[in-house]
């Protein structure tokens, strides 16, 4: 158990530098802070960088409107809106119970 938690806090403090040289490199992109961590909590902080709009029109049935983020992936689904996503992995311990 109590190696679980090393390897937990390793892990974690490790993500935290990452997120923090990632976003400090490049000012514009998503950004996770870690806040706080304790045996059986983590805080974080997601910051998104400020939400693009634009209107094409693309077609004589009418116009797209496209939402767009610094550092954003797509939305994969055939049929359904193209969205930016964000994803981060976080690890939670097998012992642990998740809250959110």
């Amino acid at each position: 158990m109590r190696k679980i938690r090393i390897f937990l806090a390793i892990f974690l403090g490790c993500l935290f530098i990452l997120t923090q040289v990632a976003g400090a490199q490049s000012g514009q992109t998503p950004t996770l802070q870690i806040l706080a961590i304790t045996s059986d909590t983590l805080t974080a902080r997601f910051t998104l960088p400020e939400i693009e709009i634009k209107t094409h029109r693309s077609t004589t049935e009418g116009s797209t409107t496209e939402i767009y983020f610094q550092g954003a992936d797509w939305t994969l689904d055939v049929g359904k809106p193209r969205l930016p996503i964000y994803t981060q992995r976080i690890g939670i311990p097998v012992v642990g119970t998740p809250v959110v």
